[in-house]
């Protein structure tokens, strides 16, 4: 299933600002299951994905001015299971130290999400604390991951390390 012999391809380094344009760019582009596909991707990032080991996905790599990690993918297991990601993996992990804001704050996303006109409903987490949110519109739907970094009260507290696009399925 893979179409060319590179590997995950390194992106370039973005700020939050052009981060978060890539993200909106395939939000909005991604509208149908016919958008789902490497190509409309790489359209919409204006980024190469490259192949990864894994039959099915396709990759890139990059990193923000902050100096945390991102990537962007394409995934297809089968003709109607595809789903498009946005990683931030750096965000994942909770570290008491950290001294920058979020590369990606939920606050942030939620109200722009909102403002769009998706509708939303939380997942709890471990503990029944929540940890996810899907966002619907049409027939695009966002699973949004996040973690906490601070105290929850905080608008930077809760953020983002990933993103996953996909088409809900009619019957």
């Amino acid at each position: 299933m893979k179409d060319t012999a590179n590997a995950t391809t390194l992106a370039p380094k973005l700020s939050r600002a052009e981060f978060e344009e890539k993200l909106f760019a395939l939000i909005h582009g991604i509208q149908g299951p016919a958008d789902l596909s490497k190509a409309r991707v790489e359209e919409l990032t204006h980024v190469a994905l490259g192949a990864s080991e894994i039959d099915g996905i396709w990759s890139t790599q990059g990193s923000l001015n902050s100096g945390s990690a991102y990537s962007f993918d394409f995934s297809q297991y089968a003709s109607d299971d595809k789903r498009v990601g946005i990683d931030l993996p750096d965000e994942k992990h909770y570290d008491p130290q950290r001294r920058r804001p979020c590369a990606l704050a939920l606050a942030s996303l939620h109200s722009k999400l909102k403002t769009m006109g998706y509708q939303d409903s939380e997942f709890p987490g471990p503990h029944n604390r929540p940890q996810a949110w899907q966002y619907w519109k049409g027939r695009q739907s966002l699973l949004v991951d996040y973690t906490y970094q601070a105290a929850p009260e905080d608008d930077q507290a809760a953020c983002v390390y990933a993103v996953t696009i996909e088409m809900i399925i009619e019957d």
